[in-house]
């Protein structure tokens, strides 16, 4: 059978555009999507409180018009449940909304208030109709059923932190107030020297944060390995020539997902964990996301003598070309057999995972300081410092260190609520990355009393409404099981 793995926007066949219904027609990409959504039998959508309501009705459109032919589905039944996703037999969502909402300005999530929203000034008086239609298709799922366990966090202190940030009682216990100041990093924290903390991750909620901790990381564990400090710099065309002073700040600007999916500098030494900021062979694995560490990086020829038998900090002049990395989860290298035949040493079994990364043209420019911008670089990241949005979703074994700090409101339609509801947001996804309390120390982080508060009240009572739907699906789960002689895995209460 065929397995898909694809992002929202490979999935739909469409770069970044506006997503209302009149740019989404297929266009010359109708045989594409035909190829992709026809023959499917069953759609999972993971994170899919990240998914906003734009996302999701670019996927309810895109798909109905890859599907529309073989499976007699009317236009006018897309965004209904009996035509949704092309009348596809079965769709999971796979989520908690008390995570990351969606990003960007025009990203709504799919379970907010509306109405809530718009009475607090909040919603574009043009928030597009398909997009509401879209949100009352996911609210209407008829059959929704809550994970209570979780394979994440065993250990019994950090599952009680964790609780109580979901459901804090009315008054704090004791025993949460002592967990919460273990966690804290005060003054010369002895633990960051253990060595779990220095190969854990590094979290925080801005790349402000983040960016800084890459180069300080880079550069500690490139000494601790005695291999030299790489520096790369992309190369950037711009119309008209940047002034220098504007070039200098453009290659330390912190989000590089404003600069061309790309950094401006990178800290790079051997045996590094990257991950993928953008997709380099989506059919086989290497995704967005994807990470392992660098076994090589390959200069420029001008180069050469420079990094030859370096040490300390090397600043390449020119981009290499290439690095090497060992992918775990790729095994699809087109060079096993050439590599063997000239060194039988050289086992598929360690030469079939390896990736070359080359300098990467992004797709389209972007704008700094009123001048039009193409990078040139590599489009890969540190993968063990990240942000709050990039660590959603992830297990981390080890020491996570976690900025906590969040950046103060600005403006007059910068709500002070709806600040706290998102760092509330953050501190979750940021906390519930670990797996033991022992493996967390935090910066900058909020009193106890923040938490108390609860989730934000706008989120529970929406989430409300499903939880009576999810209490009404396991009553009638229940049932069937027994009908059909399955009650005896039922799991007791």
């Amino acid at each position: 059978r065929r397995v898909l793995f694809r992002s929202v926007h490979a999935a739909s066949r469409v770069g970044v555009q506006s997503y209302r219904n009149k740019f989404l027609l297929p266009g010359d990409k109708k045989t594409q999507l035909e190829k992709t959504w026809g023959g499917l039998r069953c759609l999972i959508l993971e994170e899919v409180s990240m998914i906003g309501a734009d996302f999701y009705n670019m996927l309810l459109y895109r798909s109905f018009h890859g599907r529309r032919t073989r499976w007699h589905v009317k236009e006018a039944d897309y965004d209904k449940l009996r035509g949704a996703f092309g009348r596809m037999p079965l769709v999971l969502h796979l989520g908690d909304f008390l995570q990351k909402k969606p990003i960007g300005q025009s990203s709504v999530s799919l379970i907010e208030n509306l109405k809530e929203k718009e009475r607090l000034g909040k919603l574009k008086p043009d928030f597009p109709p398909e997009w509401n239609m879209a949100m009352k298709l996911f609210c209407a799922v008829p059959y929704c059923f809550e994970l209570q366990a979780s394979n994440r966090i065993k250990e019994p202190k950090l599952r009680a932190l964790m609780d109580f940030i979901r459901n804090p009682p009315k008054k704090i216990p004791d025993e949460i107030r002592s967990h919460w100041r273990s966690i804290q990093l005060a003054g010369n924290e002895a633990k960051l020297q253990e060595h779990r903390f220095q190969i854990g991750h590094m979290i925080g909620i801005y790349w402000s944060t983040v960016s800084r901790w890459m180069m300080m990381r880079a550069k500690r564990d490139a000494s601790s390995l005695q291999t030299p400090l790489v520096l790369v710099q992309a190369a950037d065309l711009c119309k008209p020539v940047m002034p220098l002073a504007d070039a200098k700040k453009l290659m330390n600007a912190h989000n590089p997902y404003e600069t061309g999916g790309m950094h401006g500098m990178l800290a790079l030494h051997v045996g590094m964990r990257i991950r993928l900021l953008e997709k380099l062979d989506q059919m086989n694995t290497l995704v967005k996301d994807s990470e392992d560490a660098i076994g090589r990086i390959v200069p420029h020829p001008d180069d050469a003598a420079r990094l030859e038998n370096a040490t300390g900090t090397v600043y390449l002049t020119k981009l290499p070309i290439g690095i090497w990395v060992r992918m775990d989860k790729y095994d699809g290298a087109p060079f096993v057999k050439r590599l063997h035949d000239h060194d039988i040493s050289l086992q598929s079994a360690d030469t079939r995972k390896l990736v070359f990364i080359e300098p990467f043209a992004a797709e389209s420019a972007f704008t700094f300081r009123k001048v039009s911008v193409q990078r040139t670089g590599f489009p890969i990241s540190h993968a063990q410092v990240v942000t709050s949005t990039a660590c959603q979703g992830r297990t981390m074994p080890d020491g996570v260190l976690i900025d906590c700090g969040r950046q103060p409101p600005t403006g007059k339609n910068n709500d002070k609520g709806k600040d706290d509801d998102d760092w509330w947001l953050d501190l979750y996804v940021m906390l519930s990355r670990a797996t033991r309390l022992e493996d967390l120390l935090l910066i900058r982080a909020p009193d106890l009393e923040f938490f108390a508060k609860g989730p934000p009240k706008t989120l529970c009572q929406q989430l409300a409404k499903f939880a009576k739907r999810t209490e009404a699906c396991r009553a009638e789960a229940e049932r069937i099981a027994k009908e059909l002689g399955l009650d005896g895995f039922l799991r007791a209460e």
